[in-house]
């Protein structure tokens, strides 16, 4: 729970949200650390709090769907939470392809690398199957010279 209180202080410096919406993300990350899987009835079960783990998931699931996350405030928490130098920058770019049912999803991830670990930053992501193009990747990097 410390850990949970911590991760909240440092959010609320960082993102612009309300309250409940820090708690919430503050108890998914650290519950996302201890279980090592994006399963959310997994990180549900870990987060603390005396909600039921059912409640607990809607409340994940219902944040995924209806909060548009604003992708300069997560880079911005990344680089600040980050221990690197201003003149030393190891970026990553990967893509995946699952399928959900016949729905293909298939996103882009752009990351800072550091000790050999890529914190995502910014994400597209496309509801075709295979690579990325050039003008793709191209639109994240340039987003991240804007930013």
């Amino acid at each position: 729970m410390k850990m949970v209180a911590k991760l909240t202080v440092i959010l609320k410096s960082v993102l612009k949200w309300n309250k409940a919406r820090i708690d919430l993300i503050s108890s998914f990350l650290i519950a996302l650390i201890m279980v090592r899987t994006v399963n959310l009835t997994e990180i549900a079960s870990a987060m603390p709090g005396k909600a039921s783990q059912s409640s607990k998931y809607r409340r994940l699931k219902r944040f995924f769907e209806q909060f548009e996350v604003c992708y300069h405030s997560i880079a911005f928490l990344v680089v600040k939470l980050l221990p690197i130098s201003d003149e030393s920058w190891d970026l990553s770019m990967d893509r995946t392809n699952w399928k959900l049912g016949k729905k293909n999803i298939n996103p882009l991830v752009m990351g800072i690398v550091h000790l050999g670990v890529a914190f995502p930053i910014r994400w597209i992501t496309f509801s075709k199957r295979g690579n990325s193009n050039t003008k793709e990747r191209m639109s994240l990097i340039d987003w991240f010279i804007k930013v």
